[in-house]
């Protein structure tokens, strides 16, 4: 078995376990009860607050990161690229929850934006979807972004980390909304070459994607730690702790110094080598 191919059956046996915990997570919370919307049946939760968002968060999390090893495997690399770009938001707006951010320990304004979008229904008449969809207010990523930055207890100067946060997000954005660039890294192979629209397996793209596929799920591990810290479940925090600390060790996604980062960072924006 290659290198290759021991760290990825490693992610798929890591991402095991963050799904276990997170079925866990989720039974600490009343189960979901059928209603009915218009002439669906659907599933929806009695009670509602910033808890069981940043659980379903981890919940979609997992979900994408399965989904991301299944493309891999297949060699379908800008495909999982757009679904780490997916994941990281889950992530982000978990830390962006965490902690009230207003004044006198309340949720700030946006925070309160944030719960109100999130759990609002498509719309207000099922029987009439085209003319019933409701006006979402979202929060902006940028405004998110700078709230985390501006955390207490965040390390790094915001501006920086801001900036550094702002670059991995827009370097993955282009997989997301097929920007130009990142089309063009599709082609190439034997002269007059070609468009791979099949995957990408045999190309030095794999190897890239390998290395950067750890960093989101031992992000995604970091947002359940997060949440069982919030439910006050020590012993699942402690799991996922395990899991992460044993992640990182073996993969080494965590930068143990700021050279480290930076060369990260450079090899991200790299990206571009022809098949």
């Amino acid at each position: 078995m290659s290198e290759d191919s021991r760290l990825l059956q490693y992610m798929e046996g890591s991402i095991a376990e963050l799904e276990e915990c997170v079925h866990a997570l989720s039974r600490h919370f009343n189960a979901p009860v059928v209603t009915t919307r218009g002439e669906r049946i659907v599933f929806r939760y009695a009670e509602t607050d910033d808890l069981l968002l940043s659980m379903l968060k981890c919940v979609r999390a997992v979900s994408l990161l399965n989904a991301a090893v299944v493309l891999l495997r297949a060699g379908y690399v800008h495909e999982v690229y757009a679904l780490c770009r997916i994941a990281e938001e889950g992530n982000q707006d978990v830390t962006f929850m965490a902690l009230p951010l207003g004044e006198g320990d309340k949720p700030s304004e946006d925070q309160e934006r944030f719960f109100s979008e999130f759990f609002q229904e498509e719309f207000e008449d099922e029987a009439n979807i085209l003319g019933s969809q409701k006006r979402r207010d979202r929060v902006s990523r940028k405004r998110i972004r700078a709230a985390i930055a501006n955390m207490e207890g965040h390390p790094g100067n915001p501006h920086d980390v801001i900036a550094i946060d702002r670059t991995l997000y827009q370097l993955f954005s282009g997989y997301l909304h097929g920007a130009y660039v990142h089309i063009m890294e599709s082609y190439g192979g034997r002269p007059p070459g070609h468009f791979h629209t099949r995957g990408m397996l045999g190309t030095p793209k794999i190897q890239e994607c390998e290395e950067q596929l750890p960093n989101y799920i031992f992000r995604t591990i970091c947002s359940g730690e997060i949440v069982a810290s919030r439910l006050g479940d020590e012993g699942l925090r402690d799991r996922f702790r395990h899991i992460r600390k044993e992640f990182a060790a073996t993969t080494g996604c965590v930068p143990k110094d700021e050279a480290q980062a930076k060369e990260a960072l450079s090899r991200a924006k790299g990206k571009g080598k022809k098949a």
